[in-house]
């Protein structure tokens, strides 16, 4: 056998394959074959790795505004049933057309927006209180930046800024963050059935547009 033949492995449409493919091995190969410079070697080693890592990392892509369908069931499942004892926050009653229950609320205005589901209220006794709504979770755009946080963060701002909202409580009065867990209405249902709670409840008006997922929570 001739020494001075070249082995498959050493080839370039071997090398070139095996970046594609695997990056790693390729990378192995590339380094291994002196017929690039260094300069060359960098640049396709960062480039393939770079390409290899972003096909294998799974996309986090699971709070788009897209998903208005499976949240639209999420949504009808609210009308089934609600955990005997929710905590912290808990997913919001809904009744079908059928069933009207009437609720107290309390009026404030919103003073400041957090994120998509955290927001500052002043109250008829002049304090402000921070507010998270309960039964849902939207991105995070706050402490870290996740996909369409930002997105359901300015939907709330320009939907509640500034406004009067009405708060109703649930089972459980505050989180572990002293924030009130509240239902908010854009406006008094009167009497509450499935159609005033798709049209007025801002927790499931965030849910049936796509900017939040339907969240519950263990009894602290």
């Amino acid at each position: 056998m001739n020494n001075n033949q070249v082995r498959f492995y050493n080839k370039s449409w071997f090398m070139w394959a095996m970046l594609i493919l695997f990056a790693p091995l390729g990378a192995y190969l590339l380094w291994k074959n002196k017929r690039y410079t260094l300069t060359a070697r960098l640049i396709l080693t960062f480039v393939f790795s770079s390409i290899f890592l972003f096909a294998i990392i799974p996309s986090n892509n699971k709070n788009t505004p897209n998903n208005i369908s499976q949240n639209e069931n999420t949504i009808d499942e609210y009308s089934q049933k609600r955990p005997a004892n929710p905590g912290s926050p808990t997913a919001p009653t809904l009744q079908p057309d059928n069933q009207t229950k009437k609720t107290s609320l309390e009026s404030v205005k919103v003073v400041r927006i957090v994120d998509g589901d955290t927001l500052e209220v002043s109250l008829s006794n002049g304090s402000t209180e921070k507010v998270r709504l309960i039964g849902v979770n939207t991105p995070e755009s706050t402490t870290r930046h996740e996909p369409y946080g930002s997105e359901a963060s300015e939907f709330t701002k320009n939907s509640l800024t500034g406004k009067t909202i009405y708060l109703e409580k649930d089972v459980s009065d505050r989180d572990r963050y002293g924030r009130l867990l509240r239902i908010i209405w854009l406006e008094d249902p009167g009497t509450i059935n499935e159609t005033s709670i798709r049209s007025k409840m801002f927790n499931a008006i965030l849910v049936l547009k796509g900017y939040a997922q339907a969240s519950t929570y263990p009894p602290m």
